[in-house]
């Protein structure tokens, strides 16, 4: 799992090659160093991550908006260009880019026991 500063407090998550729920729980790892309306990038090749991963921000409280691979592309291009050069060109498969946005923290509370 690669987390590489891009500009300030934005993170990429680069879950290319992990089956779900690795994507997933890598993310939720990086999300817990975020506060409140940061955000991150998150790449993933499982084509299950493409329902997890907005479907696990969703429950949350998170935000996460799909990224075309042109838009991945211009941000990484500009902000990182060594992370540019590693990443593209990608190969035209499943891959899915999510910007995700950390939402509000809410305190773990364990279960009762009986």
């Amino acid at each position: 799992m690669a987390f590489i500063w891009v500009s300030g407090m934005q993170k990429i998550v680069d879950s290319r090659g992990f089956a779900c729920p690795l994507p997933v729980i890598q993310m939720e790892a990086a999300l817990r160093h975020l506060n409140h309306g940061e955000s991150l990038l998150v790449l993933a090749d499982d084509p299950i991550a493409m329902i997890d991963i907005p479907h696990f921000c969703q429950e949350g409280g998170h935000t996460a908006q799909k990224l075309s691979l042109l838009e991945l592309e211009r941000t990484l291009k500009s902000e990182n260009p060594a992370y540019y050069s590693n990443i593209f060109p990608l190969k035209k498969r499943d891959i899915c880019v999510f910007m995700v946005t950390a939402g509000r923290k809410t305190p773990f509370i364990p279960p009762k026991t009986p």
